[in-house]
């Protein structure tokens, strides 16, 4: 997906400017990741590129986020 595709999507939700920006981030092989930035709002984005669904624990999953959130 393209950077301008990608904030298109994601306006409305986020409540997003015209001054938003989308950097790509070196990324791992089942996903793309973003830095998002729009004026004083910064977001970590994960655009997931697997063709079939993985299995994740969620519980694990969530514990993860957490850890790097933090």
């Amino acid at each position: 997906m393209q950077n301008d595709e990608l904030i298109r999507l994601l306006k409305t939700p986020l409540g997003l400017t015209e001054d938003a920006i989308l950097y790509p981030l070196s990324g791992g092989a089942i996903n793309r990741s973003y830095y998002l930035n729009d004026d004083f709002n910064e977001f970590m984005l994960k655009e997931f590129q697997a063709k079939s669904s993985l299995w994740i624990d969620s519980q694990k999953h969530v514990e993860l986020h957490l850890i790097l959130w933090n």
